[in-house]
Parts: structure tokens; C-alpha cells; sequence
């Protein structure tokens, strides 16, 4: 779900991983390999329906992040 939210509001997998480590305090490297295989799902299926929904900033909604409703 956190990476969701930080994809679906623009935020560089850099900065999401570092994100997440200082929150959750664990290693890096088991926080980075999943993440960018996340991104790069979503960047090469951004036409296809994903699972996950995030809180968009720019709408102030839920929504799917290949942008639909």
C-alpha cells in the first residue's frame, strides 16, 4: 500500500525506498528489490487494471493507479 501511494503520487522509487526504511528501520535491500519490481510492473502495464489503489493527492480520492475511478 505505501508504495502504491508513493508511485501513484509521483514519488522516484529512490525516494520511496528511503522513505520506507526510515520508517520502518529495516535494511534497504530487502525494502528496494520488491519495490522497483513494483514500479516496473506499473510503468509497463500502466493500461491494465492493478490491485491496488492508492489516495491521490492531486484528486483527494481513492482511485486505481492506472487511474481509473
Amino acid at each position: 500500500m505505501f508504495a502504491a501511494f508513493m508511485y501513484g503520487n509521483n514519488v522516484p522509487v529512490e525516494k520511496d525506498v528511503d522513505y520506507f526504511v526510515a520508517c520502518v528501520g529495516i535494511d534497504s535491500y530487502y525494502v528496494s528489490c520488491p519495490v522497483k519490481d513494483w514500479y516496473s510492473t506499473w510503468d509497463k502495464l500502466s493500461y491494465k487494471t492493478h490491485l491496488a489503489q492508492y489516495f491521490s493527492l492531486t484528486f483527494k480520492r481513492k482511485t486505481w493507479l492506472n487511474g481509473k475511478c
